[in-house]
């Protein structure tokens, strides 16, 4: 069993914006290990508690997710499973940019084949840029959440909802992933509120798909 190659970025792959046809229109998918019957609200068919939104920390300062479409609910079945720190980072937290070749694609060794038991999804015309409101010390301020392209070497369909403070800087760029920085306590409450916007957008349906042809994530194509 091979990694799928519709995963792998090519070099003349090109970045996706999330507020441009056809890509505003589309869904993005993410998975849960919880069986549906716990993870979804009977009544709402939202998730049951909040905590089964992906948490915001100082680690983690998005929501990971997938394109759906030429990513399909199957390629969640390749779970990787990386042991050297170098080459987790190289196929997953370097990230991919246009131009580069992935000269070393997941190899059999590096990924187990198990199937989550909960999929759900996100309309990207109802996240990306989203406003909220949220209080700290007694004031109301209003943040936004961004949905970003953010392909790695692993997953070109990866694509990650970002949250920006009121003055519009995306608050994961405070907090670089090799950093000790901590999250102050401000920041802490914009993600809190980002996660109960998200859990209420959340849909438990996995819509009907296609694949977007060429012309839209290859340079140069027709």
């Amino acid at each position: 069993m091979h990694y799928p190659e519709v995963l792998i970025p090519a070099p003349n792959y090109k970045l996706l914006r999330a507020n441009e046809a056809p890509v505003a229109a589309l869904s993005l998918l993410r998975w849960h290990d919880l069986p549906p019957e716990q993870f979804f609200d009977p009544v709402t068919e939202l998730p049951a508690q909040e905590e089964y939104i992906e948490k915001f920390t100082k680690n983690t300062k998005d929501v990971s997710t997938s394109l759906l479409g030429n990513f399909c609910p199957e390629h969640y079945n390749y779970r990787l499973r990386i042991g050297d720190e170098n080459r987790r980072n190289y196929l997953v937290f370097e990230g991919w940019s246009p131009g580069q070749t992935v000269a070393e694609p997941p190899t059999t060794a590096e990924f187990t084949h198990q199937a989550p038991l909960t999929l759900y999804t996100l309309l990207i015309e109802d996240v990306n840029d989203h406003r909220f409101p949220f209080d700290f010390q007694g004031e109301r301020f209003h943040a936004t959440l961004r949905v970003r392209h953010t392909p790695c070497r692993s997953n070109y369909w990866h694509f990650s909802v970002r949250v920006e403070d009121d003055a519009g800087a995306d608050i994961g760029d405070r907090y670089p992933h090799d950093s000790n920085k901590k999250l102050n306590k401000r920041d802490k409450a914009i993600l809190k509120t980002a996660r109960q916007v998200l859990q209420n957008q959340v849909r438990a349906e996995v819509p009907a798909f296609t694949a977007l042809p060429p012309a839209v994530y290859v340079e140069g194509a027709a």
